[in-house]
């Protein structure tokens, strides 16, 4: 009764924290990546008017040290894109995706060929009449963390049913 009570308990949980640390983390990949772009947003926006395109560069790379950025876009207010942290080769996939002017939500993108998940986030610069900036966001990151935390939980579970088993082995004898 105790490995079942446990087996039951454990399935249910993983069940839980899956649900709710999967629904907290992409809020808060989300968040992140809103951030980052708006703070690219804030400060692009004289380099955007000028084109200047090697400034630009270096907003991008000194943005990306958070390891669940996956790409960074700046876009002019034609949709060309200035930069991007591709090196000039933006996948197709992300390249032709239309920005939408209108309601700038993050949006699922998802590319096999390359086994890449994440959320496009959009922020536009002055309104979008300067441009606008897109950051992707991994979404391993969400399932690293949270396959991450089910182990421990899992881990903990068995350990604790091998010290019930052992403490009630002595106890009986």
């Amino acid at each position: 009764i105790l490995l079942l009570s446990n087996f039951l308990l454990g399935i249910l949980l993983v069940f839980i924290v899956n649900y709710t640390v999967t629904e907290s983390l992409e809020k808060e990949l989300i968040e992140r990546g809103r951030t980052i772009a708006q703070d690219i947003a804030q400060y692009s926006a004289p380099q955007i008017l000028d084109e200047d395109k090697i400034a630009l560069k270096e907003i991008v790379t000194s943005s990306l040290s958070s390891e669940s950025v996956e790409y960074i876009i700046i876009h002019d207010y034609d949709l060309q894109i200035l930069t991007d942290t591709y090196n000039n080769q933006v996948p197709i996939e992300i390249a032709q995706k239309k920005i939408n002017e209108e309601t700038v939500k993050p949006e699922f993108i998802n590319i096999p060929t390359m086994d890449l998940k994440c959320y496009d986030i959009i922020v536009p610069v002055e309104d979008g009449d300067l441009g606008y900036i897109r950051v992707g966001m991994k979404i391993d990151y969400i399932e690293n963390r949270v396959a991450s935390t089910i182990s421990f939980i899992i881990y903990t579970i068995i350990a604790v049913t091998l010290i019930g088993i052992i403490l009630t082995y002595f106890l009986a004898n």
